[in-house]
Parts: structure tokens; C-alpha cells; sequence
């Protein structure tokens, strides 16, 4: 089998990790589709994937980058990546460009988000939605066999202040608190409580949730929530309480022209 966009791509097959299983396929390379795929997380995927491929021509991963436009570098992460332009937030604009790609794609990878940080405001978080509708019915349609959510503990983060909780007290099928409040609530103003955040992510949960019922017998869904993750080497001395980087951050009067606007 082979779909052709920009480059041609036999369907993939076999197991590295139980992530990445898939159940049906002809050969040995695996085509994982990565949105948000210049981003962080995508870029730390993107080189741990690609790294593992053997120089003497047998791929273990062919990995596909769909990115914004305006976030198009120069350069991509790993030289052995495919690199799309696609703007989620516009699907009319790249429908027939994504319903090739994911075409006998084995995993859809979506992390694309218009702020990925717990100071993501309400608008914001409402076009992060429609990335993740936009992408989740198309995977769906193209039947692709696996799609995974980078989801959030911000959709849990309301039970750091709920006494009643403590260690080992929450589970994966516990109802979702979204949001998490900093011990200095002076934070909020510039870190963010992560509520429009965490709903976000939560939204996508339950799409995935409802996909995953509807269309198991030919896509699967997986949903992680992902802690705090850094750009670069992610050492916990650099660790900042607001959860989100200095460039990241909102002033309080930012915070405030804001208010007036949405109101």
C-alpha cells in the first residue's frame, strides 16, 4: 500500500511500544502523524521516533509534522521528518490535504493547541477545541487505527485543594476537576488557573471517549494526561510554579485589557 503527499509511505505494521501497537497492516514501518508537530511535546516525539530508525534503509517510523503556517521554521527537528502546513483552526482551507495524509496512517499523535499553557484564555481554548474536532472526525473518516490524546492533570488539577482526596486517592475513572489554583493566587494573573485549559483538554477526553465506542472496530483512542513538561532537557531545578515559560506569560494588565474585551 502506498499514499503519495510529498513523499510516498507504505502502510505500517508491528509494535514498539503498546502506544504505538497497531493491528492491521503489510510492513514494518509504522506512519505516525503528529499535530502541533514543531511544538515541544511534538518535537520530543518527533526525534524519539525518527532516532530509532536503522541507517541501512529498514524504518521502523515514518513520521509526518502538520504545523501552522506561521510556525513553519527554516529547519524541521529530525531531517528525516515530513513537514505539512496545516491550519486546524481553518479545516475548509486543508481538509483535502489531511483526508490524503491520514490515509493508512497507524497513529495520529494530536497535540495542537492555539496556547498550550494553563494560561490559555477562554477563546483560545475554544479554537483548541476545534483543532481536536476537526482532527478526531477526519481520523476517524480515514479510519486511522490509532489516535492518541495529549490531554492535561490540569483535567484533575481541582483536587490539589479538596481535603477529602489525598495520595492515591484518584484514578483514571474519577470525575474531573478541571482547573488548578496556584498556592499564590498572585500567580493567577500571569500563570493562569489552567480552568479554560483543562476544559479544553476535557472536551477532547470525551470525543475521544465517544469516537473511541462508536468506531473501535477501526480506530482506537488513547487519552494521556501529561504533567509539566520543559522544552529542552526538562530538569526539575528549572521547574517553574506557573507551569508555563517566561514568553508565556501574561501581565496583569494584559490580564485586564483582556477582560474588557471578552466582556
Amino acid at each position: 500500500r502506498t499514499v503519495s503527499h510529498n513523499n510516498n509511505k507504505q502502510g505500517p505494521n508491528g509494535d514498539e511500544s503498546e502506544l504505538f501497537t497497531t493491528m492491521s497492516s503489510s510492513s514494518t514501518t509504522r506512519t505516525i502523524v503528529i499535530t502541533g508537530g514543531l511544538g515541544n511535546l511534538g518535537t520530543k516525539l518527533c526525534n524519539h521516533l525518527l532516532d530509532q530508525n536503522n541507517n541501512d534503509g529498514n524504518k521502523k517510523y515514518e513520521v509526518v509534522l502538520l504545523e501552522h503556517p506561521a510556525f513553519i521554521k527554516d529547519k524541521r527537528p529530525h531531517s528525516g521528518a515530513i513537514l505539512v502546513p496545516c491550519d486546524l483552526g481553518n479545516p475548509s482551507a486543508c481538509n483535502k490535504a489531511l483526508l490524503q495524509i491520514l490515509q493508512d496512517v497507524d497513529v495520529l499523535v494530536h497535540f495542537s493547541a492555539v496556547n498550550p499553557y494553563p494560561n490559555a484564555t477562554w477563546s483560545e481554548s475554544a479554537q483548541s477545541m476545534d483543532h481536536t474536532f476537526t482532527i478526531f472526525q477526519l481520523a476517524v473518516l480515514c479510519k486511522v487505527r490509532r489516535v492518541i490524546l495529549a490531554s492535561s492533570n490540569h483535567v484533575m488539577g481541582g483536587y490539589k485543594d479538596d481535603s477529602n482526596y489525598g495520595p492515591s486517592s484518584i484514578h483514571p475513572d474519577s470525575d474531573p476537576k478541571v482547573g488548578t489554583i496556584p498556592l499564590d493566587r498572585n500567580q493567577i494573573a500571569t500563570g493562569g488557573d489552567a480552568i479554560a485549559y483543562g476544559t479544553a483538554k476535557l472536551a477532547g477526553e470525551r470525543l475521544a471517549r465517544t469516537l473511541g465506542q462508536l468506531y473501535s472496530d477501526t480506530t482506537t483512542f488513547v487519552v494521556l494526561r501529561i504533567g509539566w513538561c520543559q522544552p529542552g532537557e526538562n530538569k526539575p531545578s528549572t521547574l517553574s510554579a506557573a507551569g508555563s515559560p517566561p514568553e508565556f506569560l501574561t501581565t496583569k494588565e494584559e490580564v485586564a485589557a483582556e477582560v474588557v474585551v471578552d466582556a
